[in-house]
Parts: structure tokens; sequence; C-alpha cells
């Protein structure tokens, strides 16, 4: 009588491909059953082999679930530099690869850790805190602290240094009489007292130059004085003009020291100590926790004054409660959501990091293919797979060890360039807070070697484990002719999505690269380098009719500039990104709604002679007149792309919209139609919008523009300097800044997009470079793998087609599967960022030079398997 079945298969089953393991248990397991069965009956000998079945199947559980040991020694890391010196091309496209991941992973994780956990580089930076009114009835804070203020700062237990200030732009006119804006900061003296902060020369501010009978005093930072002063000791002599008001410098500080945020000149606070409650100028405040204090702790001081305020002042106290924060988290004022949101981003650079180092294990793989016998061979003379692994993990090990040394200096230069790039182009040339630094800090240099390291495992222990996985069986398979090692489908899969991500990718970049080059001869029926443009700002203790008085005053002025003919003012130009708002339309007939929320449309505020400014009569109705200024404004002007997407074609003339933004006020009624000139962003599809009245006591920010009339050959420079000295002709205080023509705006914006190609570029190349060497390893392991198979095809008469299509079919399916899923996502995401259109030829033949790349990768390997010779085939391991 034979033992269960069901005993037999579960050990043939645990014992894996050992079939001789398998065979000699099961045998056992047979002859022990049948000794039972005549010694002492069939139901014990039935239930004593259920016993044994299962003693053996735990032991053969434990023998599964066991792991290789790893170990290493010297003399593995020195094989594994050889064996890399063997292998430079390999050794090359590991290392880039690698390096470039691990810079992304450094970089990123270096932004977002300024922003989830940023700290401030002054002297106990982490207890320096902003303190807040948070209004619970409108739901926003409490700029207006001047009260409470002085309350915080003599009746706080946990708080030191509380201070206060603003800080804004404001104009400083040098010895040489040339003026600059400078970002300058109103703030107490207790300020640098908080900053720790000792002068590099002279002093800084003290309680007594904030005294109305005190002289003007300033403190510039060490940066300013070094490149607008050159650095001269004798500016604590001098005076200077710091926007309409004569000043003394009394000390310079070290350049580390921006606070509150940006700031490069600081002035003294003056505050009007009588100040009624929720009145004055806006403030911000901060302090420095005592040794003993929490933010907690500091909070509920804090509310224990809010308490004794919303006694004393209930009329405006009532409902505002004190919040603590950490100074620099202050400004970003993220919730967990956002900050579990932003945090995720590390998962994307985590899954770039396993992506790369899959494919880099992909060709490490292959190439420890190429050595199956002589890693049979080792395991024949005893090494044990947990040494063959740790080989190949020595050899991963120093691959990212390069690689580590690489990325750290790539992650370095990328985010000093970054930045630089960043604060003159994104960020309008404003620097960042100065807390926001170009360098890597600790925890970032930490979490590269983790990324390095992980990147090791996958590129050493996967292609280990996975060919060192039955080598016993395998040497039989392959002697057989069977073909032994093989891809498996994770491999596969890697490769499609290198292939794919090379063609979304380049796809992508098309559509981007397209709209550059509409943006870059963009015509708007106007000569561009003939319009010199100026933004106008006001300063923060500029009244506003004075503002209005200057800027009407410069625009006046400026046709008495030599070559200006006319001037106007608005509130946007073309060419820039307007502001889109949801409009409301009468009764009389409408398009279908452009948008789920409704209608909208991009909204300029004009004076009345932007339209002859930039060649735009009037096709049906009239332009803005002088009566149309007296009040809010009652009327609008429409474009022709306005009347085809919102009106529906419809006479615009007497029809009536308003802006949701205005949405209690009234109606404004449409009195004329003009062209299309750009109201969107540079390159991008034109935008239906409507003029209105320019209402200069409303806005801090306007652009002036002169036009030009044959300039000479250095362009608009003379006319761009003499607005500057114009301006401050009228007003010092004014702020005058990014004087420049029409058309070098439009070259920055075209700029702003060439280097983002050239980043998509790179980025593109890299995954080529990838995706080819993927290809290449594929089709050489198949070569190598299939080497008998292909001499005995030759020698039976295939010929040579036949031969090349049955070593191309998988790679060829790879490279096909991810060229029609690339360019699915790329033709997806192309059309969200751009409105170009595909040109099939040119989209046709990228998707040829594409194949022809995949195919190029194998023409060493087809070279290399028609060649073969059939008898040297059939004699090869």
């Amino acid at each position: 009588m034979s033992a269960p079945r069901w005993a037999s298969a579960l050990l043939r089953r645990l014992a894996g491909p050992n079939t001789a393991e398998a065979d000699v248990l099961v045998g056992d397991l047979e002859e022990a059953h049948c000794a039972r069965v005549a010694g002492r009956g069939s139901v014990l000998a039935g239930l004593l082999t259920t016993i044994e079945t299962a003693d053996v199947a735990l032991m053969l559980i434990r023998k599964r679930l066991r792991r290789p040991r790893l170990w290493m020694s010297w003399l593995d890391l020195k094989l594994a530099v050889r064996m890399l010196a063997r292998y430079p091309v390999l050794s090359l496209i590991g290392t880039v690869s690698l390096a470039l991941g691990v810079a992304i992973g450094a970089a990123a994780f270096a932004i977002l850790s300024n922003i989830l956990w940023p700290s401030m580089p002054l002297p106990d930076g982490d207890r320096i805190v902003s303190i807040r009114l948070h209004d619970a009835a409108s739901n926003q804070d409490e700029s207006r602290l001047t009260a409470d203020f002085l309350r915080w700062r003599d009746g706080t237990n946990t708080l030191t240094d509380v201070g206060a200030g603003w800080d804004g732009e404001r104009n400083l006119t040098m010895g040489d009489g040339t003026t600059a804006s400078v970002y300058t900061a109103s703030v107490t003296a207790s300020t640098f007292t908080l900053g720790r902060v000792m002068p590099v020369i002279g002093r800084v501010l003290s309680d007594e130059d904030a005294r109305p009978a005190s002289p003007p005093v300033i403190v510039i930072g060490q940066t300013l004085w070094r490149e607008r002063f050159a650095a001269d000791p004798a500016i604590l002599e001098r005076q200077f003009l710091f926007g309409d008001t004569p000043v003394s410098v009394v000390g310079v500080v070290p350049e580390a020291f921006r606070f509150p945020r940006v700031a490069e000149v600081w002035e003294p606070l003056r505050l009007d100590e009588s100040a009624a409650p929720r009145r004055g100028i806006g403030l911000h405040v901060w302090a420095r926790l005592r040794p003993d204090a929490t933010l907690e702790s500091a909070t509920g001081d804090l509310a224990t004054l809010a308490k004794r305020a919303a006694l004393d002042w209930p009329a405006t106290h009532a409902r505002l409660r004190p919040e603590v924060h950490g100074y620099a988290d202050a400004f970003s004022r993220m919730d967990s959501e956002e900050r579990m949101g932003v945090a995720a981003m590390n998962v994307v650079v985590f899954m770039l990091i396993f992506v790369v180092s899959g494919n880099v294990a992909l060709l490490m793989f292959a190439r420890a293919a190429t050595r199956e016998s002589e890693i049979i061979v080792r395991s024949a003379l005893g090494a044990g797979r947990g040494r063959l692994v740790a080989q190949f993990l020595a050899e991963s090990l120093v691959l990212s060890a390069l690689s580590l040394g690489a990325g750290l200096a790539l992650a370095r230069w990328a985010l000093r360039y970054g930045f630089d790039v960043f604060v003159a182009t994104s960020n309008s040339g404003r620097p960042l807070s100065f807390w926001f630094q170009p360098v890597l800090p600790p925890v970032s240099i930490v979490y590269a070697v983790g990324l390095a390291f992980v990147a090791a495992l996958v590129t050493g222990v996967l292609p280990g484990m996975k060919i060192t996985r039955g080598l016993a069986s395998r040497l039989r398979e392959t002697s057989a002719g069977a073909g032994g090692l093989k891809f498996g489908g994770v491999w596969t899969v890697l490769i499609v999505a290198q292939v794919a991500l090379t063609m979304a990718v380049p796809v992508t970049l098309y559509f981007v690269r397209a709209d550059q080059g509409r943006m870059a001869v963009m015509d708007i029926g106007v000569p561009q380098t003939e319009y010199l443009i100026a933004e106008v700002s006001r300063d923060a203790l500029m009244p506003r009719a004075t503002f209005v008085q200057d800027v009407r005053a410069i625009r006046e002025a400026l046709p008495s500039i030599p070559g200006v003919s006319h001037a106007t003012v608005a509130d946007v130009l073309p060419l820039f990104a307007h502001a889109r708002y949801v409009v409301q339309v009468d009764e009389g007939g409408a398009a279908p709604p452009n948008s789920g929320e409704g209608y909208r449309s991009a909204v300029a505020s004009v004076e009345p002679d932007f339209f002859d400014h930039f060649a735009m009569p009037p096709i049906a109705g009239r332009l803005f007149s002088a009566s149309d200024y007296a009040g809010p404004p009652r009327v609008a002007v429409v474009n022709q792309l306005f009347v085809e997407r919102v009106l529906g074609g419809q006479n615009p003339i007497g029809r009536r919209v308003k802006l949701s933004v205005t949405n209690q006020g009234p109606w404004l009624e449409i009195v004329g139609l003009v062209r299309d000139v750009s109201m969107g962003f540079p390159g991008h599809q034109s935008k239906e919008g409507l003029y209105v009245p320019l209402d200069l006591r409303r806005v801090d920010t306007v652009f002036v523009t002169a036009r030009v009339v044959g300039a000479g050959p250095g362009g608009l420079t003379a006319q761009a300097s003499a607005l500057r000295a114009l301006a401050v002709k009228v007003d010092p205080a004014l702020r005058v800044t990014d004087v420049k023509s029409l058309a070098d705006e439009l070259r920055i914006t075209v700029d702003e997009i060439g280097m983002f190609v050239t980043a998509l570029s790179v980025s593109t190349a890299w995954v080529m470079l990838l995706a080819v060497s993927g290809i290449y390893a594929v089709m050489s392991f198949a070569v190598s793998r299939r080497t008998r198979e292909i001499g005995i095809r030759m020698a039976l008469g295939s010929n040579r087609p036949r031969v090349v299509l049955a070593i191309l079919r998988r790679p060829m399916f790879q490279v096909a599967a991810g060229i029609v899923i690339g360019t699915s996502i790329g033709l997806a995401f192309g059309h969200l960022v751009s409105s170009a259109p595909l040109r099939p030829l040119a989209f046709v033949g990228y998707c040829t030079i594409m194949v022809g790349v995949c195919v190029l990768a194998g023409v060493i390997p087809m070279r290399r398997a028609l060649s073969v010779d059939p008898i040297a085939a059939l004699r090869a391991d």
C-alpha cells in the first residue's frame, strides 16, 4: 500500500525545482509507509505518515525561507573594481544613470525639506517665532497690531526680544545720483538683538533712533555695501536720499542677516503709541522663546493677554485669538494634508530611483548572464549562494559609491543653478526669503546615501538572486539545449517603461518647443521693438493720491523725451499673462459656457489712449472717453474672441456683463469692439477678453509704456535711461523697475521656455540612453542564450531573415508596446500644456527614428548571430 497522494504532492511542491531531492524524499516516505502498514496496520500507519510528512514539510519550508547570508571581504571589493573596469561602457552608463537619479533625489529632498521643515540660519533660529492674531469671524489674520504689540512687548513671561515691523521696497539714491530700488524693512531695535547680530562696521539701530525727534538713519546689508559702495568704510560719514528723505548710514550688518525676509536696508519703526485697537499700519510681530518656553506655553501666555484685551476692547477683540508659530513655518501656513501632499513627492523621486536602478540591474543581469559558466563552476567548487550574491552586491556597492559622489556634486551644482534661474526668471528677479539657501542640508546628504544604498541592493542583490537560483537544474537544461537562464516579466516591464518614457518626453517636448517657436515670432499687429515698458509701483508709505499724481506726471512728460511719440498706462500689457475672471452675461443670448464655472474672460484696466497706442481702432461702437473715468467702471470694450466665444457672434454693442469679482457692483455696458491682441500667456491660444477704465486710486502697480519711433543702433537704451531719470525727477519715492522693450519681455519668456526645453532634452537623452542600453542588453543576452539554436537552424538550412526575426521578435514587441504607451501619454499631456497642432510627418518621423535607434542597438548582436559557424555553435557550452 503506497503513501497518501497528498503527502507525495506536498513534498514535491515544497522541494521546488530540485527534482532529485524530491524523488529521494518521496521514495523514503513510500518505503517507511509500507513498513508501517505491514507492522502496525493501515490506520496507525496513515497517522504516523501524516506526522512525518508534516515534519518534513516544515523542514523544507524553513529551508526555503532561510535567506542566504551576505558577506564580503576586501577581496570581493577588489574583484568588483576589476569587473567594472573590464566592462567600461556598462560601468559608465550605470554610474551616470545612478548619479543622475541620486542628484535628483538629493536636490528634490533639499527643496522639500526647505518647504516642510525650514530652519532659520541664525543663532538658535529654531527659537524665533511669529505671532499673529486670527479673526474667527472673517477667518483672516489681523495685521493692525500696534496696540497689541505694545502690550505683548512688556506683558509676556514666555517671550523675549519681542519686535515688530513691515517690509517692502523703496528707492535709495546713491552719492553719484543713481537711484536703485532696494528691499527695506522698518523694524524695532529689538530685531537685531533677536538675530544676535554684530555689525560689520558702525552700529545697529537703537530705541533712540525711533523717537520722533531723532535724525533719520538706516542700516544696510553687507552685500549692498560691497556691490553699491565698494565696501567703503567712509559710508558712515555720508548722507543719502532714502525715498524722499535724507538719511545717514549708521552701520553695516553681515550678509547672512536679511530679516524679516529679504531686507537689505533697515530703518527704525516709529509707532504711534496712542494708536487705537485695530488701527494703524499693518505689522508683523516676532519674538524669541525663552529657554524654558514652548510654542504651546507661549500660545497659552498670549491667550491670557488676549482675554484681558477682549475685556478692555470688546468691540474689536472679542473674536481675536493669538497664534504662535515657528517663524519660517508661519510663512508657509500649510495644513497637515498639504504637508502630506508635498512630502508625497518623495515617493515619486523614490520610484524614479527604483526605475533607474531597475534598468541598471537589467544591465548587470545581462552581463552576469555571460558569466553563468563561471558562476556554476564556483558553485560546484563549494561557493554558497550567499557568497555568490555577495560578489554581485560588492560590484553594485562600488558602482553606487561612485554614483553617490558624482550625484552629490551634481545636486549641489543643480541647486545653485536652479536657485539662480528661479530667482532671475520665475520669481521675477525677486530674492527668496533668506532661509531658503541653495545648499544640501545634512539630512539631504543622508537621504542621498540611503538612495544609493537602495540602488546598490536593487542593482546587486536582484540580479544575484536571479542568476544563482536553481544553478544545478539550469546546468542540466543548458547541456540538454533547453536554454537555461531567461528574462522574467519584471525585466520586460522595465524595458517597456523605459521606451515609453523615451516616447512620452519627446512628444511633450515637441509641443513645448512648438509653443516656443510660435512665441518667438508672435505678431500683435505692432512692432514690439518700438515699445518701451516699465513697471511703476507705489512706495509703502506713499499716499495713493500722490501715486496717482506721479503716474500721470510721468505719462504726460514721456512724449518730451526724444524719439517718444506716444505714452499710455495700463495694469497689464499685451504679451503678459492676464487675470481671468468669471463673467455674468445678460439675457440677450450667448454661446455655451467655456468653463464649468460659466463664462471666463481676460480683463485689462486701461487708460483712454491705450487703444490708439497699440493700433486698435474701434471695429464697432466707440472707445473710452473722459466721462467713463468719473466714477467706478460702468462700461467695457471687448475683443472679437469675446464676441465669438461668449456672445455667440451676436452684436456686442449695448450688451451688459458683470465681473464675478464685483458681483455686487454695477453691470458693465459694452460700448465698443476692437481687434484681438494677445491677452494671454505668449504662445498660447488667444484669449477672449474685455477692457475696463483704469482707476489709479485702486492699484499699487501699473505699467507705463511709450512708443519710440526711429530707435538707433542702441535700441531703446537712451529712452530707458531718460525714463528712469524722469521718474526720479517726478518723485524719488516712486519705484520704477523692469524698464525694457516689449520685445525684450517676449524674449525673456521665450528664454524661460527654452530652459525648460533644455532640461527636458537632457532628460530625454538620458532616458533614451537607458532604453537603448537595456534593449542592447536584452538582445545580446538573447543571442548568447540561443547560440546553439541559431547554429542548428543555420545548419538545417534556415535563411537569415527568419533567424533575424526570431532574435528580434521579443525585443521589438517590447519596443512597440513602449512606443504605443509612451505616445499616448505624451499626446495626452502635450495637449494639456499646449495648443500647438501635431504635425503627422514629424511624429511619424520621430517614431521611425526611435524604432531605428532600437534596431540599431541590436546590430552588433544580429551580426554576431548571422556570423555564427554552425559547427562551432554545436560545440558551444
